[in-house]
């Protein structure tokens, strides 16, 4: 909450890791973070506030505030949310990717796997998250058009 509470610092301190960014030869990206579950009223700020440093620094600004703000307005019962109500589900986890992945290629991917696992020292598989084929769908649409809104896809 800090683009919020300390808009100032936010600027000031953004500037700064812009400028040593590029310094180093690369392209400065900002993740553009979602309002927590209790204050989606924040988005705007929050928006706003990303889309001004990113213009000021020249930086890719990567919309995952603005996805989420979408989704939850076409499926306000979809669960984004970590318990805690600040960090992101599996499901806010996958959104936020395809919006990453969208914003670094131009280019959303047309599907994902729907299991995600790793094989543990002893041969077994672990299950760490599975997504449903409808909600990757659904994710992936709320990405594209949140990136093409974002000028950051071509129609």
């Amino acid at each position: 909450m800090g683009t919020i509470q300390q808009p100032d610092s936010t600027i000031k301190y953004a500037k700064l890791l812009c400028q040593l960014i590029k310094e180093s030869g690369a392209k400065p990206c900002l993740y553009m973070t979602w309002a927590r579950e209790k204050v989606p009223q924040y988005q705007d700020e929050i928006t706003i506030a990303y889309s001004k440093i990113a213009k000021e620094n020249g930086a890719i600004l990567v919309p995952v505030g603005k996805a989420w703000q979408l989704a939850l307005k076409l499926r306000p019962t979809i669960n984004l949310y970590d318990p805690d109500g600040s960090h992101p589900s599996s499901l806010g986890a996958v959104l936020s990717a395809y919006v990453f992945v969208g914003a670094l290629t131009s280019e959303v991917p047309a599907s994902i796997p729907g299991w995600y696992g790793i094989t543990d020292i002893d041969g077994e598989s672990v299950q760490l998250m599975s997504i449903d084929n409808l909600d990757a769908i659904f994710f992936r649409k709320v990405a594209e058009q949140t990136l093409r809104e974002s000028g950051l896809l071509k129609l």
